[in-house]
């Protein structure tokens, strides 16, 4: 919590996720996609049985411009989307 904007990608592909915190690749891992059924819950979510869930499971913070997309980006066009949206 640093009190700034930041820009904030998760993909999910066949068998990688990653995540990018402005522009910047953070953490990846591999693994087949998870199947879900359901809706998507943006800035808060059921985190039963996370190591280490936060006793609070909303963000505490605001939200933004999200963006879901049918496909992953790859990694230039997520620095790309953070540098067009740079002040």
């Amino acid at each position: 919590d640093d009190g700034q904007w930041h820009h904030i990608v998760g993909t999910h592909g066949q068998n990688t996720t990653t995540l990018y915190i402005d522009g910047v690749k953070v953490a990846s891992g591999t693994g087949p996609p998870q199947g879900f059924e359901g809706f998507w819950r943006i800035g808060r979510d059921n985190l039963g049985g996370w190591q280490a869930a936060p006793a609070n499971t909303a963000l505490d913070g605001l939200l933004d411009d999200i963006a879901i997309y049918d496909r992953v980006l790859p990694a230039e066009r997520v620095a790309a989307h953070y540098e067009a949206g740079k002040p």
